[in-house]
């Protein structure tokens, strides 16, 4: 499995859906962060196409988080670069978010609510049709306890995990981005998550995961990015 390093190019970031970017699910070019005074990202280029599957691998602090982040329109480059199944990330963020599911460090639920509410409701955030349905299907494809009393609040990290995976994947997005997702998960959470990285990446899906420690999951990435003081840093294989 290969490792990529990086190369830079600036461009000004074109207003609608860019043709030209078709190829490629995420072109990340150029990209610089900063935190605190501090340079998080320096740099960074990053090209993954349709249907692919990238790992992004580095220590706590070496900027994955804020790749994903900046991929999923939620933070701006401070210089650079992005777009994402064909729409600046500035310039067009909501067309971003549409085409995105993100799952962070933080589950991000309604703990009052049950699994099927938060699914539910987030099924009609997204306009999906008959939303109680397709609540009902991923909590069958993720295999999540269904009750309509029980909190979020009182169930396992690990299951709080499958929950917001189903929600990142609820509407089928076109890119999916996931912060440690195999953190928390058991076997079986692991499992199933593999498992839809492959039915995506059938659909022309494209996935950009961040990881740390142990690489869980390798063998589904069709390669792999190390990030170093800010910059993709080529050093070998990982495992």
């Amino acid at each position: 499995m290969p490792v990529f390093a990086a190369s830079y190019i600036l461009e000004q970031p074109p207003r609608a859906r860019n043709p030209m970017s078709q190829a490629h699910s995420i072109v990340m070019e150029k990209i610089r962060k900063d935190y605190a005074g501090r340079r998080v990202l320096d740099g960074l280029d990053l090209r993954v196409g349709k249907g692919e599957t990238v790992f992004i691998k580095g220590e706590n602090g070496s900027g994955k988080t804020s790749v994903l982040k900046i991929a999923a329109a939620l933070s701006r480059p401070a210089a650079g670069r992005a777009q994402v199944a064909g729409f600046d990330t500035v310039s067009s963020p909501e067309q971003v978010r549409r085409r995105v599911g993100f799952v962070s460090h933080e589950d991000c639920l309604y703990e009052g609510l049950s699994a099927f509410e938060n699914l539910r409701f987030f099924c009609e955030l997204q306009s999906i049709g008959n939303a109680a349905f397709r609540a009902e299907e991923l909590i069958e494809i993720f295999e999540i306890p269904f009750s309509r009393r029980q909190g979020c609040g009182s169930l396992s990290a690990g299951m709080k995990k499958r929950i917001s995976i189903a929600r990142a994947v609820s509407h089928n997005p076109e890119v999916l981005l996931l912060d440690e997702p195999f953190s928390g998960l058991d076997r079986r959470g692991s499992e199933i998550l593999s498992q839809e990285f492959e039915r995506l990446k059938n659909s022309g899906a494209a996935a950009l995961v961040s990881t740390h420690g142990n690489f869980e999951g390798s063998d589904i990435a069709d390669w792999t990015v190390v990030i170093t003081s800010g910059r993709a840093d080529r050093s070998g294989s990982v495992l």
